[in-house]
């Protein structure tokens, strides 16, 4: 197999655009602990890189009302308002795609996470295999000059 890096990927704290702490200029993470947050299961990628910003801040691991895998789950539990999650930063950088979601300026460790495409080696990709793989590099192109 061989792997083509598109973007590293980094993780920010998330919220809905109605939530109180959107309007905040420069919410701290400790103030996040008792809010209720919304995140994949314990041991899931993002779920770790919670738990490793909580420690590393000496807080203890936020409420979480709510465990799902589901992305949109989570997206449209922010929507409401009253819930917080992780999110990879590029999940919240196309146009158009998520106005009602807020990044918050909260420094999380810097984890980056490769995103690229594996493909089967000495293989050739069929046309709809290359367009789509085309399409993957224009579309990361501004993700990966955001390093």
């Amino acid at each position: 197999m061989t792997f083509e890096l598109l973007f590293d990927d980094s993780s920010v704290v998330a919220v809905g655009a109605q939530s109180r702490w959107a309007r905040r200029r420069s919410p701290d993470l400790a103030e996040l602990v008792g809010e209720s947050w919304v995140l994949p299961p314990p041991g899931s990628g993002i779920a770790s890189l919670a738990k490793d910003a909580f420690r590393v801040r000496g807080l203890d691991y936020p409420r979480t009302v709510v465990i799902t895998d589901s992305p949109q789950v989570r997206m449209s539990l922010l929507e409401t308002g009253h819930f917080v999650t992780i999110f990879p930063a590029s999940a919240l950088k196309f146009p158009g795609k998520r106005a009602e979601i807020k990044a918050l300026p909260i420094e999380l460790p810097n984890v980056r996470v490769p995103n690229g495409i594996v493909t089967l080696k000495d293989r050739p990709l069929g046309p709809a295999a290359e367009r789509f793989v085309a399409c993957a590099r224009d579309i990361a192109k501004p993700l990966r000059a955001r390093k």
